[in-house]
């Protein structure tokens, strides 16, 4: 596994010292992933993890010592959410939108592009030490930096937490290898140590595949020995406890696995060297890349070709390990597989539902192909063409990922060239049609739904879709009939309703209101014991100036609930918006008098008030609110201004 100890040219070059180098990456980088920092949010698992969160609306310490204690959404990485939950907070800070508030998607790129650069500037360093070259780490960096393979982790905020990962698995490796090599002052080394395993047990909190670490750490340790192999691997022995560890406390915080389908133990190795074949592909030819490629166990273990794919990739490995002609290739080899293994399938994982490869999970295993890259430059194999045709890969790998950060803008690019390069795939069309819902094309909604259907005919995200397309189309007896299919697949009414309100309170929170409208329609159609939903309805049409619409609805919640404040002030609300003051001063007397100490609805009948001439009750509901408290300075200003606008003392 050891390269030879010195490159062929040592470095002469005065431009390469102090911090040009990394400027160059950097320049790269912003370069190339620039326009991520304007992207927004995607709705393929960003509302559930940030802007949907309830641990983050708002942040407070008890919702983050929750997220230290529990797994959220099958997921326990305390430290990722930890650092969404920062994010959140100063987003909502520099946008003076409160503790409630929305969350920029601009902060939560910029911070991902910083992780990106941290992690490709430690690279760097870490190429410096194996080769002895600073040319050659640079080169090397910007392999890891530039591939199209890590656009998806730098371009999608959930992924954040694999940025943040892979920087501090990179930083305790860096740190160990600094302390095992005696560089430095002795009176600091310790402190590397200690720092090493800090990084590590972090790198762990914000994503378990990081478990591999210590075997990263002794590879790299293995290229330029310092001492001997017992001795290293005895200093890593509290890594690989850690491992356990904090293995060990996420498999019984987490749910069990929730894999659809049980490979069993003998067949997990095809699945596994399909994967590894396909990541190479993948590696050379990093083309056609897309958030969801299907290739799920199912559809491995059906290809014929798959027991071939397995032969090629165990010969490969097989020579790599024993050829000596090929000693060179160890490591990057190693470096390649080993962040790879946790996700290779032969433990289950739960997006093998969807597939058991993602561009995503390559991130970290790029550092063998940048070990590679730079043992080239730095030991010229190959003969001059070495810095050409690394340029020329460069390039090309530079135009390749910009574009494939573009793809990332929206919910619907992402969705619509993951359907073009995957058509097979029925998350991509369920993930489209959702998409086409949220911005009122239910046409398009309803022709993605379908082809997710014929695609996967148990798919009920996308059939509650096509229910929810055509019921905007106006084909009511299709929207019923897709509705049922629901109901065949085991969804209940309820659960139908439920999923429906929570798209429409987002809707509603975006300002979309029409779309909100739609969904709180249908899910009070699909469970008329939804209130919440008939509630938020009369809002949604309220807001849309669909008042008979919702006057309709309010009229019927208060007649079979008139203990309900909030359908009383819904019913206000609309009687206020078609021009009935009085009545709406009425119904906001019903609701105070079931929760007096509502000071927004005291506010709600003071306008009411002065629109029906009476600014005297208008004063006292205003002044009644304000001794109450709890309502912001600027409806008390808005309400104050009204007063005055109207001739009001």
């Amino acid at each position: 596994m050891n390269l030879p100890r010195e490159p062929v040219a040592a470095e002469t070059v005065a431009h390469w010292r102090g911090v040009r180098p990394d400027l160059i990456v950097a320049a790269a980088i912003l370069a190339v992933f620039g326009r991520v920092a304007c992207n927004g949010w995607v709705e393929f698992d960003d509302p559930i993890n940030v802007t949907e969160n309830p641990h983050l609306i708002p942040v407070t310490w008890e919702s983050l010592r929750w997220l230290w204690l529990h797994a959220y959404e099958r997921l326990y990485i305390p430290a990722s959410y930890t650092l969404f939950a920062v994010e959140a907070v100063v987003s909502r800070l520099l946008t003076g939108v409160g503790p409630r508030g929305p969350v920029s998607a601009t902060l939560f790129h910029a911070t991902s592009l910083l992780l990106h650069l941290g992690c490709v500037l430690v690279v760097s360093r870490l190429l410096r030490r194996s080769c002895g070259s600073v040319a050659a780490g640079v080169a090397g960096a910007l392999v890891f930096a530039l591939h199209p393979l890590q656009v998806e982790t730098v371009a999608w905020v959930s992924e954040q937490r694999g940025l943040l990962a892979t920087f501090f698995s990179l930083v305790a490796v860096e740190q160990f290898l600094v302390w095992e090599s005696d560089d430095g002052a002795a009176g600091h080394q310790w402190l590397r140590w200690v720092g090493g395993t800090a990084a590590f047990i972090i790198a762990m909190l914000a994503k378990p595949t990081t478990v591999v670490v210590p075997l990263i750490a002794l590879t790299l340790a293995r290229v330029r020995p310092h001492r001997p192999l017992g001795v290293t691997v005895a200093w890593l022995t509290p890594w690989f406890v850690a491992a356990l560890v904090i293995g060990g406390i996420t498999r019984l915080v987490q749910p069990p696995d929730l894999t659809t389908f049980a490979v069993p133990w003998p067949l997990r190795p095809l699945v596994a060297a399909d994967a590894v074949g396909f990541y190479v592909g993948k590696l050379f030819m990093p083309w056609n890349l897309c958030v969801a490629y299907g290739r799920t166990p199912q559809a491995v273990l059906k290809n014929p070709l798959t027991p071939l794919t397995t032969a090629v990739v165990l010969v490969a490995v097989g020579l790599c390990l024993l050829a000596p002609r090929l000693a060179r290739l160890r490591a990057p080899m190693l470096l390649f597989l080993l962040p790879l293994l946790p996700v290779l399938g032969l433990t289950p994982f739960v997006f093998q539902n969807q597939s058991t490869v993602a561009d995503r999970y390559v991130y970290l295993a790029m550092l063998g192909p940048a070990l590679a890259v730079a043992d080239r430059v730095a030991f010229r194999s190959g003969g001059p063409l070495v810095p050409v045709g690394v340029a020329m890969a460069l390039t090309l790998f530079a135009a390749l990922s910009f574009r494939q950060a573009g793809l990332w803008s929206d919910t619907g690019t992402l969705a619509a060239h993951a359907c073009r390069i995957a058509p097979g795939v029925t998350a991509s069309w369920t993930l489209l049609s959702g998409h086409h819902l949220s911005h009122g094309d239910a046409s398009a909604a309803v022709t993605a739904a379908r082809n997710a259907i014929a695609v996967a005919p148990g798919n009920r995200i996308a059939a509650l879709n096509l229910s929810a397309g055509l019921a905007r189309l106006g084909d009511k007896a299709g929207s019923r009939r897709a509705f049922e299919s629901l109901q065949r697949l085991g969804m209940s009414p309820q659960e139908t309703s439920m999923i429906l309100y929570n798209r429409g309170v987002t809707h509603l929170a975006l300002g979309e209101d029409s779309e909100a409208a739609a969904d709180f329609a249908l899910a009070f159609d699909r469970d008329s014991t939804n209130r919440r939903a008939a509630r938020n309805l009369v809002v949604a049409l309220t807001r849309t100036g669909q008042v008979e619409g919702a006057l309709k609805v309010a009229e019927q919640l208060v007649g079979q609930e008139p203990d309900d404040a909030a359908a009383w002030v819904g019913y206000g609300n609309a009687l206020l918006r078609s021009g009935r003051a009085a009545e709406a001063v009425a119904c906001y007397g019903r609701s105070l008098a079931i929760e007096p100490e509502d000071a927004a609805v005291m506010l709600n009948r003071a306008a009411a008030r002065l629109a029906a001439g009476d600014a005297v009750g208008a004063s006292a509901d205003i002044t009644a609110a304000r001794a109450i408290g709890g309502v912001p300075d600027a409806d008390l200003a808005a309400a104050v201004a009204a007063r005055k606008n109207n001739g009001t003392p």
